[in-house]
């Protein structure tokens, strides 16, 4: 269950959410949002300082939901459930990315995958060795890839199925993750 901060939270940027299919959402208001949910302003106010806020906020808390929070072996399987969340409130993100000028769903996307390609490189590892900087080079590069795959997708209106999309990034990303790992640490 729920804690009551994070419920309302939730419920604030649901309605964003909601909202923003039938109005862009340059022209929601903290007024509309809060109409939509029921709540008064000092609620919303205590909870966040703008509509951006709630936008930056969206942003942090569906990558940590869907991506961050991956066990071993299950990033494929979240980040599907990612580009699902990005196609079904495509309506949002599409919007969203526009107004985006601190470029957090880029930022957040981007630090997510380089936790994350550091993990799987190290798992890959398998008890060779490596030095820092070829796998700091390595999980930035693909962390790149990633994100900027991920802000196409939106851009594109996520047109694609989420299966298709993500069966690609496999394609591309596991086979060149492995050859970068065997480049970078053979005869060491």
């Amino acid at each position: 269950m729920l804690d009551r901060k994070l419920w309302t939270q939730k419920l604030i940027a649901d309605t964003l959410k909601e909202l923003s299919k039938n109005k862009s959402l340059s022209r929601i208001t903290v007024t509309d949002i809060c109409q939509g949910c029921g709540i008064n302003r000092s609620t919303f106010y205590y909870h966040f300082t703008d509509r951006d806020d709630v936008i930056q906020w969206m942003f942090r808390h569906d990558i940590e939901e869907h991506f961050v929070q991956v066990t071993d072996g299950q990033w494929v399987k979240n980040t599907l459930h990612l580009l699902t969340i990005l196609q079904r409130d495509i309506a949002f993100y599409s919007q969203a990315v526009k107004l985006d000028t601190q470029q957090g769903l880029r930022n957040c996307i981007f630090e997510a995958t380089l936790k994350k390609c550091y993990e799987i490189i190290a798992e890959s590892l398998g008890g060779r060795d490596m030095r820092d900087e070829d796998m700091d080079f390595i999980a930035r590069f693909y962390s790149h890839a990633f994100t900027e795959m991920n802000m196409e997708y939106i851009h594109s209106g996520a047109k694609e199925a989420p299966e298709s999309a993500m069966a690609k990034y496999v394609a591309c990303s596991i086979p060149g993750l492995k050859n970068s790992i065997d480049a970078l640490t053979s005869g060491r």
